[in-house]
């Protein structure tokens, strides 16, 4: 299964790149991850300030490689219900990732594409594997994001 996970806080996304781990509340059913499982990271608008005026963008690629375990972890302040570890091998810097408003076309998850933004609510969002595919292939086509591809 492919994934999009999504993060609407630069500490907890410093956090996840850093930690290549991934926090959830007990609400975001998080038990649908499977180790195996490909991820790409969204790094909502929201989690710029005002000011720095950052469009939502794909930070990494990677894979699950743990189940999901329900003890709790903190993560920038905050406490987390469960975890689960990732591989993650291609990492951008937040604000070089892949910017994600020009992919919306190509993305069969988004049926509404003038109301995209609903689709990137939820912290999990499933993926086909042709959006998933799209999302690789515009990364890795990125000068800096050219690390091992994964699945």
């Amino acid at each position: 299964m492919e994934w999009l996970i999504v993060l609407s806080d630069r500490q907890a996304a410093d956090w996840v790149l850093a930690n290549e781990r991934m926090a959830f509340r007990s609400n975001a059913n998080a038990t649908r991850l499977d180790p195996g499982d490909s991820v790409a990271i969204y790094l909502a608008q929201k989690a710029w300030s005002t000011t720095e005026r950052q469009q939502p963008r794909i930070v990494a690629l990677g894979r699950v490689t743990t189940g999901v375990a329900t003890e709790p972890v903190e993560v920038a302040g905050q406490t987390y219900d469960c975890s689960c570890g990732l591989a993650l091998a291609a990492k951008l810097p937040l604000h070089e990732g892949l910017p994600f408003r020009p992919l919306i076309d190509q993305l069969s998850f988004i049926k509404n594409k003038r109301a995209w933004h609903a689709n990137v609510q939820r912290v999990l969002a499933p993926l086909g594997e042709g959006d998933f595919a799209v999302i690789r292939a515009a990364f890795l086509a990125l000068p800096t994001g050219s690390t091992s591809p994964p699945g």
